[in-house]
């Protein structure tokens, strides 16, 4: 379970990036957030994800460790000067998976996406779709139990991924500006100036 509870912050003296955030998100949840740009619907995802820390209120995450959280920002960071490979292997590594099963395991999920030729590419050679797809892979290779996918775009080839992430969650969490059929979901949600319109 995720409690948000009176989660504020504000960067602008006027402008409330999230307001008075009251909100459990609990396990079977698949949630499709939707809001425009200003919404706060992406920065809800990181403050739950633990890369920012709220002004006012907190956070409670129950039953869960932050280590299961996957969290995809909607433009992915990646080790520049590392390989695809070595970027999908590296939350594998990190978990003392040995270097050679990393490898097989990272590969196994490409192959299973139709997503091999991603390998042989270099990272600045990608384009955007293809940084999200593997981006995605990695998410997929750490098999987290909390998803939260900032999808204010995506490539239709990653749709089966992103469908896949979803469905193997316990909880999931999709930042979308329109309401997308596309992405499985529970519940539909609408953020609107830094809050969830109930």
């Amino acid at each position: 379970m995720i409690s948000c509870e009176n989660i504020s912050i504000k960067y602008i003296k006027q402008f409330y990036s999230l307001y008075d955030i009251n909100h459990t998100f609990n396990v079977g949840d698949k949630i499709l957030l939707v809001g425009d740009d200003a919404s706060g619907n992406s920065f809800l995802l990181r403050i739950i994800a633990g890369i920012d820390r709220p002004k006012n209120g907190k956070i409670k995450i129950t039953n869960f460790s932050r280590k299961e959280i996957g969290y995809l920002p909607s433009v992915p960071v990646f080790f520049e000067r590392k390989t695809p490979l070595e970027n999908l292997t590296y939350p594998l590594r990190i978990r003392k998976m040995k270097k050679i099963e990393a490898k097989l395991y990272a590969e196994n999920v490409c192959h299973k996406y139709e997503c091999d030729y991603i390998l042989n590419k270099q990272l600045k050679d990608m384009d955007e779709n293809e940084k999200q797809t593997l981006a995605l892979l990695r998410l997929v290779a750490r098999k987290p139990k909390i998803v939260l996918l900032d999808l204010m775009k995506y490539g239709e080839k990653n749709l089966n991924i992103i469908s896949d992430l979803i469905k193997t969650s316990e909880i999931a969490i999709v930042a979308t500006q329109t309401e997308d059929e596309n992405i499985i979901h529970n519940q539909l949600l609408h953020m609107y100036n830094g809050s969830i319109m109930q």
